[in-house]
């Protein structure tokens, strides 16, 4: 699978969705990693993905890279339809699916930044 990458979105040559519900996102578990060097995963309930034995399981998916725009992409290539977050996570975090993408966004644009640097 290859990807382009425009400002603030991933593009993909292949389409492999999968739809995730009752989310929430996690972040690498190491104290001693340098915050810029932290990633973020998904972890939630998939159905569509081709590895069938998964499908209706509670996943933690590879890191996060970005967005195409509609869907979130990680480092796997697989592209998540965010749908319904888990219920404890979203009174934690209220407008959880706002949140994740206005996080991509930020995680773009720093990388967008240490290129012109």
């Amino acid at each position: 699978m290859t990807f382009r990458r425009e400002r603030g979105k991933i593009m993909s040559d292949e389409l492999n969705v999968v739809k995730i519900d009752d989310w929430g996102i996690v972040g690498s578990d190491d104290p001693y990693l340098a915050p810029e060097l932290r990633t973020f995963q998904l972890v939630g309930v998939v159905t569509g993905h081709r590895n069938e034995s998964i499908n209706g399981k509670h996943i933690r998916t590879s890191s996060i890279v970005g967005s195409d725009g509609k869907y979130v992409v990680t480092r796997s290539g697989t592209r998540y339809d965010i749908g319904i977050p888990a219920t404890d996570y979203e009174e934690q975090f209220p407008n959880a699916k706002e949140r994740l993408y206005a996080r991509i966004e930020e995680l773009d644009d720093n990388l967008e930044a240490n290129k012109e640097e």
